[in-house]
């Protein structure tokens, strides 16, 4: 008898993208056990896409404007930990509520790490209106740490006008393209 694998979706032969598969696969849950890969990893009972293999993933949950309130014109938070030997591709930042409150008249924000927060993702004017092209997308490639550890990567904020406790809405997400260089 043959060990199998379950899923309760199935995949257009001729549409699918690569994203559609991993997506699928994350769905699978074993039946038996699993060892690890080179492209295939096993977690919490379910198979996922190797971190060898570049995709995109939205870090944490959404973030508003009360995550990043400060008072100043500056402020930033941690979106995840790139793990050593880590690789960043591209950033994309998309709002799903415009940025405003008080007397702002400017709100950007931009991806990168403590020193250089514009590393992976230039300053992107979320005060715009919310639309369906309204996005930053940058393709700033590169990496932090080989060995060891991980590199915070973070989101800042930087409004004009009022300092950024002055918001009082504003909702953005943020994805990374990222992966993970083999020993």
């Amino acid at each position: 008898m043959t060990d199998v694998l379950q899923t309760t979706e199935t995949l257009p032969a001729t549409s699918c993208t690569r994203e559609d598969i991993y997506s699928l696969i994350e769905s699978v849950i074993p039946l038996v056990a699993i060892t690890d890969d080179e492209s295939l990893t096993v977690l919490n009972n379910q198979i996922r896409a190797a971190t060898r293999v570049p995709r995109w993933q939205k870090v944490g949950a959404a973030v508003d404007y009360e995550d990043l309130a400060a008072s100043a014109l500056t402020n930033d938070i941690e979106l995840f930990t790139l793990p050593g030997a880590g690789v960043i591709h591209a950033v994309k930042i998309k709002h799903s509520t415009a940025f405003s409150g008080g007397a702002l008249s400017s709100y950007k924000l931009s991806v990168g790490i403590a020193g250089n927060l514009v590393k992976y993702a230039a300053p992107f004017d979320v005060f715009q209106a919310v639309g369906d092209t309204a996005f930053g997308l940058n393709h700033e490639f590169g990496g932090e740490t080989h060995d060891a550890g991980g590199t915070s990567i973070r989101l800042a904020a930087e409004s004009i006008g009022a300092n950024l406790d002055a918001a009082t809405a504003g909702v953005v997400d943020v994805w990374v393209l990222w992966s993970v260089t083999s020993a």
